[in-house]
């Protein structure tokens, strides 16, 4: 009778830098870990470990913040190459292409720097609509 093999998966060895990397693609990413450990190929237990607070050394909190500068910083020069590359694009590309690039580098930047990534649609209320709902609304005297 043959032995059960049992198949163990080598254990990966993640520097710091590498850690640190993650974290802002999970960050670049919304905060899909699921997303970016399929991306990165890393277990999606190990990116949740990490991003708690106590999940990483201050060294690498330090290199993630240096790292989500240096992305940031090169995704807005991709959007304002982008940018303007259009004046010249409209005639011969395709300029839906150019400005779905332009939507999610900007879209990426905005959650690296925490800036807004979406539009909220504003209407005004009338004083009868606020009275015919149960919200309570708080006037500011100042």
């Amino acid at each position: 009778m043959a032995k059960a093999e049992t198949k163990q998966r080598a254990r990966r060895i993640y520097s710091d830098n590498d850690k640190a990397a993650a974290m802002v693609a999970v960050e670049a990413n919304g905060g899909n870990v699921a997303l970016t450990a399929r991306q990165l190929q890393i277990p999606r237990v190990t990116l949740l470990a990490w991003m708690k607070p106590e999940g990483v050394s201050d060294t690498v909190s330090d290199i993630r913040h240096t790292k989500k500068d240096e992305l940031s910083a090169r995704l807005l020069d991709l959007i304002n190459q982008m940018v303007d590359v259009i004046p010249d694009k409209i005639k011969d590309a395709d300029i839906r292409s150019l400005i779905t690039g332009i939507g999610v580098f900007t879209d990426k930047y905005q959650l690296l720097t925490g800036g807004a990534t979406e539009n909220i649609n504003m209407r005004s209320v009338s004083l009868t609509e606020l009275m015919q709902t149960e919200a309570t609304v708080v006037i500011d005297s100042n």
